[in-house]
């Protein structure tokens, strides 16, 4: 506001319930599992089928399937649909809307359901009890409420003659956009009003309301913005579902809900209530651009936003795993990877190679004649039954392995159990006497150590050996690099040893991205930079401040 002036007004859109406790968590995750084993089974249907894996296309197979109960009858005309009539090209089967979409503005699947053409026009902008109710030629009300019954029930319920009573608790549409009254949206409604004088200030209602987000995804689709990031990597022109692996969809989204003010609202309903009698599957096609060139300008001004990270300076974090390892007395006070021995369950064993690791010649030739030729779930039952067999039964057995470990020291400064660390703090990068960049990686246990000594250290650009660092990295700094012909800037994502792990600072959801075993869209590829090499990519840290003004430094000063 010191830079701009207070807003003129605010629109808030506030979908999203409070924080979900453990319990809740738990049971959206197993939610969200089962949603996509089904969707994958989904895929392979349609794929047998020879039918595109399309968004809409996964829609109506999962409709097709609540009608299962039905004997895959249309609800309201009790016609048959089968696989084929349900994918022809010129198919007559339609998504339709079980309460009509331009009085209640829900587009949720459980809204949703699969109707003949004709039925689907009959019914228009009515509920089914309004449009069949009365049973007019060649519908049967009573035939309709026993197939209804067979649907979830999440659906079922919006048969019944007062489902939009129901619905709408008393309050019609416009009414709940402007006056949510959830208790979050209140509170950050309130709070907003005080830059217009505070809440119950007459004329600050005026500036600042409150919208619940059903219309966002659609006038974002109609406006033509859903493929505006699409292409920032992929060649896709056409319009298609929101971009979640760039942060930058947030902006976009914000962009739609400060163009849908009352008066869009209104423009809107009154647009999806035309369409609805025509039965189109695009409900807002008439809602026009809110300035020429719309799209053009939201595509400028979003593809030069510089997405903002929280950047990660302290170093509370674990120090270490939970795991202790023994060490071998010949390889005390060595800083490179040294030979550890612990016990390990047997059901922690994935492959046969892992069995390589066993100390004991005796147990790891008898696991790997138990388990030869096998792979997989075969391998761990053959393995934890051969464990079974022995006598005494074997469930741990001890391994050795080679790597980087933290070690321990007891009074006498013996070293006598040690563990591997968790995570490390940052890459300290300096000028060595050649005029080159090198760099030392400080570990989280490292650092602890050090602000022992010096509680201030982390802030200052000096490094372990009174060396003047260029630069000190840690996780999710910006960095601006010249890579491939080009500037860009990028996000810390991982730091190791010899290298950090980079990624253009718009990328979302990058640690799953950047998997193997990543089955999703977009998938990344990290961009992997030594000291010596972001010396040669001109590397300068960035910095954003929370109003958003861009600072770019040779170094931390």
């Amino acid at each position: 506001m010191r830079r701009f002036g207070a807003p003129k007004q605010i629109v808030i859109e506030l979908a999203r319930e409070l924080p979900l406790g453990a319990v809740d968590k738990g049971k959206l995750e197993k939610q969200q599992k089962a949603n996509q084993e089904a969707n994958e089974k989904r895929r392979k249907k349609l794929e047998e089928l020879g039918v595109a894996n399309t968004y809409e296309n996964r829609m109506r197979l999962r409709l097709y399937e609540d009608l299962e109960g039905l004997n895959h009858r249309c609800v309201f005309s009790g016609e048959m649909i089968s696989l084929t009539r349900l994918f022809s090209p010129n198919s007559d089967i339609e998504i339709e809307h079980i309460l009509p979409f331009s009085r209640t503005f829900d587009d949720s699947y459980s809204n949703k359901t699969l109707a003949i053409r004709q039925a689907n026009r009959d019914k228009g902008n009515q509920t089914p009890f309004e449009a069949f109710g009365h049973s007019p030629a060649g519908y049967d009300w009573e035939e309709i409420s026993k197939r209804s019954s067979e649907l979830p029930k999440s659906k079922a319920w919006r048969f019944a003659p007062d489902a939009m009573e129901r619905f709408l608790k008393d309050e019609d549409f416009l009414a709940r956009q402007l006056n949510d009254t959830r208790y979050i949206s209140r509170r950050a409604k309130g709070y907003l009003e005080a830059i217009y004088g505070g809440q119950g200030y007459k004329g600050a209602t005026n500036h600042v309301w409150v919208i619940n987000g059903r219309l966002t995804a659609d006038l974002r689709y109609v406006w033509g913005l859903d493929n505006v990031l699409a292409g920032h990597n992929l060649d896709i022109t056409e319009a298609q579902k929101k971009n979640r692996s760039d942060h930058r969809h947030h902006a976009i989204d914000a962009i739609v809900i400060a163009c849908t003010d009352r008066k869009m609202l209104k423009k809107a309903a009154d647009a999806a209530k035309k369409q609805e009698k025509v039965s189109s599957d695009r409900l807002l096609a008439d809602t026009k651009l809110p300035w020429e060139n719309f799209r053009a300008d939201v595509e400028k001004i979003v593809r030069n936003i510089i997405v903002s990270h929280k950047p990660d300076h302290g170093f509370e974090g674990a120090m270490h795993n939970e795991t202790a390892y023994g060490i071998d007395e010949s390889e005390q006070g060595t800083k490179k990877a040294r030979t550890v021995v612990t016990r390990k369950p047997l059901e922690n064993f994935e492959k046969p190679a892992d069995l390589e690791k066993i100390r004991n010649d005796k147990l790891r030739e008898e696991f790997q004649i138990a388990t030869y030729g096998l792979s997989g779930k075969d391998f761990k039952e053959a393995l934890l039954q051969a464990g079974r067999n022995m006598k005494p039964p074997v469930y741990k057995v001890r391994i050795e392995e080679k790597m980087k470990v933290i070690p321990i020291k007891n009074n006498q400064g013996d070293e006598y159990k040690a563990y591997k660390g968790d995570s490390n703090y940052c890459y300290d990068i300096w000028l060595n006497d050649k005029g080159k960049w090198v760099g030392e990686v400080i570990s989280t246990f490292d650092a602890y150590q050090l602000s022992q000594k010096d509680k201030e250290w982390w802030q200052k650009l000096v490094g372990q050996n009174g060396q003047n660092l260029i630069m000190r990295i840690r996780k999710n700094d910006l960095l601006q690099i010249e890579h491939e012909g080009k500037e860009k800037i990028v996000q810390v994502v991982k730091i190791s040893d010899g290298a950090v792990a980079l990624a253009e600072h718009f990328e979302a959801n990058v640690d799953a991205r950047t998997r193997k075993s990543y089955k999703g869209e977009f998938p990344l590829k990290y961009i992997f930079k030594a000291p010596s090499s972001l010396q040669e990519a001109k590397a300068k840290r960035v910095t954003i401040s929370p109003s958003g003004i861009v600072n770019i430094y040779q170094n931390l000063q």
